[in-house]
């Protein structure tokens, strides 16, 4: 198991991640970090949200992949799409196992940026 992080308001050493929304993140970061940085143990986060005095509630999810799932998937079927359009095996002959390991790579680097 990893040392965790830093939280840049109080020092606190923390392991688990809480995620905002982008919009709200900008609003309770740490003070003079860039946008979308900054690094709040979960106290912290939780007590900037509610000095806002806006909210009643806030969702937490256990696995905040699954949507990602869903999105690589829906990726994969456009990848899988133009594929089909710009190389079909009848026009552009390609070993079958070329084209799954050239697919494979894309849908790689597509979910290291997800």
């Amino acid at each position: 198991m990893s040392e965790g992080c830093t939280c840049m308001s109080c020092g606190e050493k923390y392991r688990v991640d809480l995620i905002v929304r982008d919009d709200l993140w900008e609003r309770i970061k740490p003070e003079g970090a860039v946008e979308g940085a900054g690094m709040l143990c979960g106290r912290r986060i939780m007590d900037r949200i509610e000095a806002l005095g806006e909210f009643d509630y806030l969702h937490c999810n256990k696995n905040i992949h699954d949507h990602e799932n869903e999105t690589i998937k829906k990726l994969r079927k456009e990848v899988e799409a133009l594929r089909q359009k710009f190389a079909p095996d009848d026009i552009i002959p390609i070993e079958a196992d070329v084209r799954d390991q050239t697919l494979r790579t894309v849908i790689d680097l597509l979910n290291s940026y997800l």
